[in-house]
C-alpha cells in the first residue's frame, strides 16, 4: 500500500490542488496556534516555536516537493486490491510534505500489530515508503525529512481537528486540537 500511495503523491508534485488546505512547511510556523493548550504546557511549547520554524525551514528548502498529504492514512481507509489500491477518506488531506502522512501511518500499524516504536517492521514500512523519493535525495537524508515531517505535521492534524470541530465546538474530541500541540514538546515517537 504505501508504495502505491508514495507514487500518487509522486504524480501530483507541485500542483496546487484546489480544495485542498494549504499547509506547506513555510506557513506552519504562522498557523501554531497555542490556543487551547494547557497552562503548564503553554511555556514548553512557546519556547518551542523558533526550533518548530527551523524544521519547517528545512522542509521547505529540500528538494522533495509539496504534495498531497492525506494526514489521516491507515489501513481502514484504504481498500486493498490485487492490482490497485483505492486511497479514501480524504476529508483531513491537505498540500503539504508528502512524509508527514508517516505520522498516522506508523502510529495505526504500530497499535494494530502492538509494535514498539523502535520496532524493525515500522522502519521497512517507512523505507518502503520513502523509496520513491530515492530518485530525488539520498536515503539519509529522506529518514531525516521524514523524522521532521512527521513532527511538524503535528499541526497539520491540529487543524484538521480545528476544521472538523468548528461546527462542534462542545464536542467531546475538541481536546485533539490542544492535544496534538502538546505532543510536540514530546520525545518523537514517529
Amino acid at each position: 500500500m504505501l508504495p502505491r500511495y508514495a507514487q500518487l503523491q509522486r504524480s501530483v508534485e507541485g500542483r496546487l490542488l484546489p480544495g485542498a488546505e494549504h499547509l506547506r512547511p513555510q506557513r506552519l510556523p504562522l498557523l501554531l496556534d497555542t490556543a487551547g493548550v494547557s497552562p503548564e504546557q503553554l511555556p514548553h511549547l512557546r519556547a518551542l516555536q523558533p526550533r518548530y520554524a527551523a524544521w519547517c525551514a528545512e522542509l521547505d528548502t529540500c528538494a522533495v516537493q509539496a504534495t498531497v498529504q492525506h494526514d489521516d492514512l491507515h489501513d481502514g481507509n484504504v481498500f486493498a486490491g490485487r492490482d490497485d489500491d483505492l486511497f479514501f477518506d480524504w476529508g483531513d488531506a491537505c498540500l503539504s510534505t508528502p512524509f508527514g502522512s508517516l505520522l498516522v501511518v506508523l502510529r495505526s500499524a504500530a497499535r494494530r500489530w502492538e509494535l514498539p516504536a523502535e520496532d524493525p517492521v515500522l522502519r521497512r514500512l517507512r523505507d518502503a515508503y520513502l523509496e520513491a523519493w530515492t530518485d530525488v535525495d539520498s536515503r539519509e537524508e529522506l529518514e531525516l525529512l521524514a523524522l521532521l515531517a512527521t513532527r511538524v505535521t503535528k499541526v497539520c492534524r491540529s487543524l484538521s481537528w480545528q476544521r472538523a470541530l468548528a461546527e462542534a465546538p462542545d464536542s467531546e474530541d475538541a481536546e485533539a486540537v490542544p492535544g496534538w500541540l502538546e505532543e510536540l514538546i514530546e520525545p518523537d515517537v514517529f
